[in-house]
């Protein structure tokens, strides 16, 4: 049996008739999501060949958690495709990797001449349609689980522009995450996470962990950040996965523990958050508050400022200034500055792409890119990173490709795009741009073109024009 299934198992054994998921529109018991998963499988069994990749491109729901389950149980490598943004996604990763099996909303529309299957599903879990480019595709096939072939996760990393990295994670160390970040976070039976962030990626293992502890999970995925506080006393939720703008929000609006009275745990993490935010939040929120540093390509939490570090971070400032400290100090290392992860929960690969993958390694230990120091009493710090990439609530913003997109434009000769502290976002983007002689381009007409080009989130928010001499 596969790991996710296994954990599954395990939770229809102790709690059978609780609720797993709730997106609102479906619940699901943990034993009907098993039944459900169960069933679904078997109806992808008709139309998909064994151990096929499959994309999936559907809305965070109870839906795609039975996706999960029923692809993951029959050892399918499943693509989590993110909904949403500027880019088209689907089509990107489709055609970099060159899988041609695909399961979207019902509702959606794709071309169907890119791939081989096209399957669409309703929000009640059933095969609603499907296309076939070939009419022998459709044939049944035994049941088939996950020892007879690898089934593994892959998802999309959180950046803005270009073609996405895809991480590959295995079941065994998707679930080892999940569960090691269900006990850094002390979530148990009586919780109710609240799920607002895209559950195809990183904040999945947020999920995940929520499952593995047996809780009921809500789904909320058209929650905007500012819209948290509502929703949280809305569904009683006891904990919340979030980033610096959802963090803002309870700041800027002056809220604190007596405001959501369920909420038990405030869990952040994702890049840079202002250390004034820090120490806001904690005056308002005290013990509630856990920071973790990760990555989808190391998911579980290296380091942890704990609820008591963020309490005695009022007091000393270069706590709340850094992300923690190991769990393992023998998972984490510094070279030359860099900091670098080794652990059980390694990714497998970059998926389909052997030179990022070997690039990424050195000696079994993971490159992370974020420079940083550890101070007297074994915190982490991170000071900046060694490429060119700023993190902005939550998500990565290649500058070199912002900047190629700015100087793609007719008016412009050159383009400079930099990172910048941000209590809100915790780092900005800014741009110098220099404009040809005699050009009328102003800074709102430079957004607007950078609008059909670029993804909203990686547009600069300040932009200072001069004309080139």
């Amino acid at each position: 049996m596969s790991p996710v299934l296994d954990l599954l198992e395990g939770l229809v054994a102790s709690r059978p008739n609780e609720v797993a998921v709730d997106d609102g529109t479906l619940a699901l018991t943990f034993a009907e999501l098993q039944a459900r998963a169960e069933a679904l499988g078997e109806a992808l069994d008709r139309v998909l060949s064994p151990g096929a990749d499959v994309l999936v491109c559907v809305r965070p729901s109870t839906v795609f958690v039975m996706l999960q389950v029923a692809l993951l149980g029959r050892a399918h490598c499943i693509v989590q495709v993110p909904t949403g943004g500027a880019l088209d996604l689907l089509t990107t990763v489709a055609a970099s990797t060159e899988t041609r099996s695909v399961i979207v909303e019902e509702a959606a529309s794709v071309d169907e001449s890119a791939f081989r299957v096209v399957l669409a599903i309703s929000s009640q879990g059933h095969l609603e349609s499907h296309y076939l480019a070939d009419s022998n595709l459709r044939q049944g096939r035994s049941h088939m689980v996950a020892s007879d072939l690898p089934a593994s996760v892959v998802m999309c990393t959180s950046g803005t522009t270009g073609t996405p990295k895809l991480v590959e994670v295995s079941q065994r160390a998707f679930v080892y995450s999940a569960q090691s970040l269900q006990q850094v976070l002390g979530l148990s039976v009586a919780d109710r996470p609240l799920h607002h962030l895209s559950i195809a990626q990183g904040p999945g293992f947020f999920l995940w962990a929520g499952l593995a502890a047996g809780a009921c999970n809500l789904i909320a995925a058209d929650c905007r950040s500012g819209e948290l506080p509502e929703a949280l006393v809305e569904t009683r939720a006891t904990a919340l996965f979030t980033v610096s703008p959802g963090l803002w929000t309870f700041v800027e609006r002056g809220l604190s523990a007596p405001d959501v009275p369920a909420l038990r745990t405030l869990y952040y993490s994702s890049g840079p958050v202002a250390v004034k935010l820090k120490h806001a939040l904690v005056e308002s929120f005290g013990q509630r508050l856990v920071q973790d540093y990760g990555m989808s390509e190391v998911p579980e939490p290296l380091t942890v400022l704990s609820r008591t570090d963020h309490v005695l971070g009022l007091l000393d400032e270069e706590i709340l200034s850094s992300v923690g400290r190991p769990l393992h100090r023998e998972r984490i290392r510094l070279r030359e500055q860099e900091v670098e992860a080794h652990s059980p929960a390694m990714f497998t690969s970059y998926w389909k792409n052997p030179k990022l993958t070997r690039d990424s390694m050195v000696d079994g230990w993971y490159r992370t890119k974020d420079l940083g120091y550890f101070d007297r009493r074994g915190y982490l710090h991170l000071t900046g990173r060694v490429d060119r990439v700023a993190r902005s609530g939550g998500v990565d913003i290649d500058l070199a490709e912002v900047e190629e997109s700015i100087e793609l434009l007719d008016e412009v000769v050159k383009a400079k795009v930099s990172a910048h502290p941000d209590e809100r976002f915790g780092e900005r983007v800014e741009a110098d741009v220099e404009v040809r002689p005699g050009s009328s381009l102003e800074p709102d007409q430079l957004r607007a073109k950078l609008h059909a080009i670029l993804d909203p989130r990686a547009i600069p928010r300040e932009i200072r024009m001069v004309e080139a001499t």
